[in-house]
C-alpha cells in the first residue's frame, strides 16, 4: 500500500500545491506562524500531464472535473473513459458537482496545520472512470492586535513586505482588550464598520504596504471615534510578499 503524504511550509506567502490521488494519499498545508487562508483548490482533471506517471491513457480524460467555481462541470460524451466499465458508469454527462474550493476551505481555513485526504469519500467523484489530483493556493495570514491607547509594530523577514488583507478599529468581541476595564466599556459588540473597505483597512494599508516593518497607534486620533464611551482594539490581519 502506497501512501504519500504532500507537505508545504510556508510563512506570509502564496503557496500553490498538487498532491496525486493515490491510494491513501494525503494533502497537507501548514503554516509556519498565522493560519490558513485557502484561495482557490480544484479537484478533477484539467490537463494530459499532472500525475499521469504509470496511468494507462484511458484514465487521463481532461473532460471530468471539479472546480473551485460556481460552473456546472459535464462530462462531455459517454464514450471517453469507457473501456472495461460498465454501461451505467459511463452514460451519465451532466457531471454536476459541488466546490472543491467550499470542501478545502471549510477544513483548513484559520488552521495552522491541515491534512486533506485526497480521495472520493473527501470530495465525492465527479468522474469514476479519470484519475484526478488535488490542486490548493492558500496563504498564511498573521493577525495582530493591539488595545486602544497602545501601537501596533510588525514586521517581515529580510527580502519580504507586509500586505494588508484587513484591519478593524471598533469592538466585535467581549473578551478582546477586555482586561481592567469597566463592563460598561467592553459590554458594545457591534462598534463595527459598515460593510465594504473600513475606513481603518484604507489608513492600515496606506501606511504599512509595500514596507519591510510598521508601526501604527490604536487611538481616536488616528481613526476617530466610532464609538464613544466603548473601550476599542485594532486588529490587523496581513501577509509578508516578496517585495
Amino acid at each position: 500500500m502506497r501512501h504519500l503524504l504532500t507537505t508545504l511550509c510556508f510563512v506570509g506567502t502564496d503557496v500553490n500545491v498538487i498532491t496525486c490521488g493515490y491510494q491513501d494519499s494525503i494533502h497537507r498545508l501548514v503554516c509556519e506562524s498565522g493560519f490558513i487562508v485557502v484561495e482557490d483548490s480544484f479537484y478533477g482533471r484539467n490537463d494530459f500531464f499532472t500525475c499521469v506517471k504509470g496511468k494507462p491513457k484511458e484514465e487521463r480524460s481532461v473532460s471530468c472535473s471539479q472546480q473551485g467555481t460556481l460552473e456546472s462541470i459535464k462530462k462531455s460524451d459517454t464514450t471517453t473513459c469507457s473501456r472495461n466499465m460498465e454501461s451505467h458508469r459511463v452514460m451519465n454527462d451532466a457531471c454536476v458537482l459541488p466546490e472543491s474550493t467550499d470542501i478545502v476551505a471549510k477544513k483548513c481555513n484559520s488552521e495552522l496545520d491541515c491534512k486533506i485526504p485526497v480521495n472520493t469519500e473527501t470530495f465525492g467523484d465527479p468522474c469514476p472512470c479519470t484519475y484526478k489530483y488535488l490542486e490548493v493556493s492558500y496563504l498564511c495570514q498573521n493577525n495582530i492586535i493591539a488595545c486602544e491607547g497602545t501601537s501596533l509594530s510588525w514586521s517581515c523577514e529580510e527580502g519580504k513586505v507586509i500586505s494588508v488583507f484587513d484591519a478593524f478599529y471598533g469592538r466585535r468581541d467581549r473578551g478582546v482588550c477586555s482586561f481592567r476595564v469597566t463592563q460598561a466599556q467592553v459590554s458594545n459588540t457591534n462598534c463595527i464598520p459598515p460593510p465594504g473597505p473600513s475606513k481603518a483597512y484604507k489608513i492600515v494599508s496606506k501606511m504599512c504596504d509595500g514596507k519591510q516593518k510598521c508601526s501604527i497607534g490604536a487611538n481616536n486620533s488616528v481613526f476617530g471615534d466610532p464609538c464613544f464611551g466603548t473601550y476599542k482594539y485594532l486588529q490587523v490581519s496581513y501577509t509578508c510578499i516578496s517585495g
